[in-house]
């Protein structure tokens, strides 16, 4: 039985969170969200994948605000925890930010992954009816991608007190949330990070 405490994922009580506000080091400094794929920047191929499966999309950024908001994003989050620590930093920004009253779950992408696919709440919500959790993460090809993930709300919380202790990995916060990893081995290579301007030059070429 699912815990009554707690919501199936929906498009209308999920928000949509893009990671970038990372520093892109091995992009060279620039804004890896930015950076052109097939058209347009990488981040507004995942926000415009957000935005057909969740309510609004929020983006984590910690430089350039007006160029995510054209994108047409609800709302731009810098980090508030100094020193960069990392992904966990964007979900504890949604921890401390005013949020909607339908709000029950967070569905994170990162920036440079521009073939996530439409189709990713939906297998969340499959999972969660196989197996309620509060923490959903994907694997591909027998990599498991910590920061494609569905998250309940109600543990953001722990995100901060996590981040206080020194860690800064997200895989070891996921294991101590318990988290469930939802195998997806149809079209693999829609979860592909682009790290390097030679990975974006790679998979555009495709």
């Amino acid at each position: 039985m699912q815990p009554m405490s707690m919501d199936a994922p929906s498009k209308n009580n999920t928000i949509g969170l893009v990671l970038a506000g990372g520093r892109a080091t091995r992009m060279g400094g620039v804004n890896k969200g930015l950076v052109p794929f097939k058209g347009k920047p990488m981040a507004a191929w995942v926000i415009d994948a957000l935005l057909q499966q969740t309510s609004r999309v929020w983006v984590s950024a910690n430089r350039d605000h007006e160029d995510f908001l054209s994108f047409g994003v609800d709302r731009v989050l810098s980090d508030c925890l100094k020193d960069f620590p990392g992904p966990l930093a964007a979900l504890d920004s949604v921890n401390e930010a005013k949020k909607p009253g339908d709000f029950s779950w967070v569905l994170m992408v990162p920036c440079d992954v521009p073939l996530v696919p439409v189709s990713l709440l939906g297998r969340f919500r499959e999972a969660y009816e196989d197996q309620p959790a509060k923490v959903y993460i994907v694997s591909s090809r027998e990599r498991q991608h910590n920061t494609i993930a569905l998250i309940h709300h109600s543990v953001l919380d722990t995100v901060r007190p996590y981040l206080s202790r020194g860690d800064r990995k997200v895989g070891l916060w996921l294991t101590e949330q318990k988290c469930v990893v939802v195998p997806w081995d149809e079209k693999a290579g829609c979860f592909e990070n682009l790290n390097t301007l030679e990975d974006v030059d790679r998979l555009q070429a495709f």
